[in-house]
């Protein structure tokens, strides 16, 4: 197996590649959060949860905007993925996942949700029934149960952080096979993609303090380093 690159290389790499481009990444985040933000607000603010009706609107709008975020996330690796290849980009790459192989983002979107609630889904029930019931110690260990929930979950997250960029580079695979590809040329690799996403710490920190402006800036160059990292991995892999 080749020398991985590090992490400090991986950043270097991305900043350099972001060099004239970070006004096109800036769009395309304001674009989709701006998007996916109001739509979210406007979905609470039309639905009525207290009646049935309302909470059924909801839960189908609450799908809707799943849907859009993968179709988003999608078109969101494909710009990043030519920046970082050093290919022209242009704000519309973001609407990419709308016409190539939308079912197919969708569905990696679907089994990594289901995913999540399946490895939550125990620890919520033992809450749930240790309250109906009052025993506090079910409540306990139902707390346990999502705590380790949390930990497999972010283990799942990081197995298959791939999937959306191996979609644009073998399309004619399916979504299942995508996760399971990404799962597989993550093995070794998981932990140094969480240092890389780690060390981004104090730049987010930083970005918070300055009332979330200077996530304009940080999310753009984070956004690059983990398709520079997926480039990277690839690139071990052969």
């Amino acid at each position: 197996m080749s020398t991985f690159a590090s992490a400090k290389e991986l950043k270097y790499r991305a900043k350099y590649h972001m060099v004239g481009r970070f006004g096109v990444a800036i769009n395309a985040l304001i674009t989709i959060q701006l998007f996916l933000t109001g739509l979210t607000i406007l979905i609470n603010l039309v639905c009525d949860r207290a009646t049935v009706p309302g909470l059924i609107l909801f839960y189908l709008l609450q799908i809707m905007v799943t849907i859009l975020s993968a179709l988003f996330a999608s078109g969101h690796c494909y710009l990043y993925l030519n920046i970082c290849c050093n290919r022209p980009v242009d704000g519309s790459m973001i609407y990419y996942g709308f016409k190539n192989q939308p079912e197919k983002a969708i569905l990696i979107q679907v089994y990594q949700t289901l995913l999540y609630f399946a490895c939550m889904l125990p620890g919520v029930a033992c809450a749930v029934l240790g309250i109906a019931m009052q025993q506090y110690g079910v409540v306990g260990v139902g707390g346990i149960l999502l705590a380790l929930s949390g930990i497999v979950i972010m283990y799942l997250a990081l197995a298959f952080s791939q999937a959306f960029y191996l979609l644009h580079d073998f399309p004619d695979a399916s979504a299942q096979a995508l996760l399971k590809m990404s799962a597989k040329i993550m093995k070794g690799y998981k932990f140094k993609l969480f240092c890389l996403l780690c060390s981004f710490i104090p730049l987010l920190l930083f970005a918070f303090l300055s009332f979330g402006i200077g996530l304009l800036w940080v999310q753009p160059y984070m956004n690059a380093a983990t398709a520079e990292f997926f480039l990277e991995v690839m690139r071990a892999r052969e």
